[in-house]
């Protein structure tokens, strides 16, 4: 999350009033995601007559999100690890799948593969 930006399109509230919306409107869901971004929900409508302040907005968040991280690289660490979980688990669907094979090539009885959809 420390990446993160919330970004409302098509939305011409400024930040104030955007953030006053959101506290008295926005699901607890939502309330709770906002907590945990390192800077405020941005509106952005660049259908309005000056679109260069919503983009000012944008790049502004974006900014506070540089700044907050300032001195830590964006590791993809959490991406390696899934995809070792993943690999790790194809393996072993592997192995199951062919030893249910080798027990029916061997007529032992009726066969049965289950997988675990995630």
């Amino acid at each position: 999350m420390a990446h993160t930006a919330l970004a409302f399109t098509g939305c011409s509230l400024g930040a104030d009033e955007l953030a006053a919306q959101l506290e008295s409107n926005a699901p607890e869901s939502l309330r709770r995601l906002l907590a945990k971004l390192p800077a405020a929900a941005v509106g952005v409508d660049n259908h309005a007559a000056d679109a260069s302040i919503a983009r000012g907005a944008l790049h502004g968040a974006v900014q506070t999100i540089a700044d907050a991280n300032a001195g830590r690289r964006y590791s993809n660490a959490a991406l390696a690890e899934a995809r070792a979980r993943s690999d790790v688990r194809r393996e072993e669907e592997r192995k199951a799948f062919a030893a249910a094979v080798a027990d029916w090539r061997k007529g032992a009885g009726p066969v049965q593969v289950v997988r675990e959809c995630l």
